[in-house]
């Protein structure tokens, strides 16, 4: 698994088997949803990287 992308990781922990047998006490669909967001900016962040980025708009976006 450490060899795969973040949302490949995000989409096996979610997928049937992976999210039953798991032991988090958090809102799938919520919890599927702020991944995504975090993949999303990670990767406009990362591939996309203006050297002028506020970094300080960041963390607003995760938590949205």
């Amino acid at each position: 698994i450490y060899e795969e992308s973040f949302g490949n990781k995000i989409k096996k922990l979610f997928s049937d088997d992976i999210w039953s047998k798991s032991k988090i006490g958090f809102d799938k669909s919520r919890l599927n949803e702020l991944l995504n967001n975090c993949s999303k900016i990670r990767n406009d962040f990362l591939h996309y990287r203006d050297s002028n980025v506020d970094l300080s708009t960041l963390l607003p976006l995760i938590l949205r």
